[in-house]
């Protein structure tokens, strides 16, 4: 009896312990995030998109102290948007949010607070699902080098 409780206990462990390093693992490397990132690609309806650089342009800054910019050139407009980013502890969330528009606006602009679940950071790439109004997208980011 008391082999089968020990037994259990320790799948109860192993199987916590595996959540925690997932999160964890993006966690603890939240200083990654910082510095320059090109939008590489996007997958809606699980259809991949590659982005072309002189089609969509959106470089991301992930700056000290939880302030981020964004930098979009699309179909003619240019845009910047400034906030605030923040990821949580428990979760592999990235919440940008406090957003304005600095200069330019697309059309249909409307600020709102947009949450990446996470699912890649390493030193190279990020990538994170988002939710619209009425789709699910995957976002891929590419650090981009340092300027000289």
């Amino acid at each position: 009896m008391l082999r089968y409780f020990f037994a259990v206990m320790v799948m109860i462990f192993c199987i916590r312990d595996a959540e925690a390093q997932d999160v964890a693992g993006i966690r603890h490397k939240k200083k990654l995030l910082k510095g320059r990132w090109q939008l590489v690609k996007t997958v809606n309806n699980g259809t991949p998109h590659a982005i072309a650089k002189d089609e969509y342009d959106a470089v991301i800054t992930f700056k000290c102290f939880h302030n981020y910019q964004e930098e979009v050139t699309y179909e003619g407009y240019h845009w910047i948007i400034k906030g605030k980013w923040k990821v949580y502890r428990k979760k592999a969330d990235l919440e940008l949010m406090q957003t304005e528009y600095i200069s330019g606006a697309p059309p249909d602009a409307r600020i709102q607070t947009i949450r990446f679940s996470l699912y890649q950071l390493d030193k190279i790439r990020w990538g994170g699902d988002t939710e619209t109004k009425t789709e699910k997208i995957k976002m891929e980011y590419e650090r981009l080098p340092k300027r000289k």
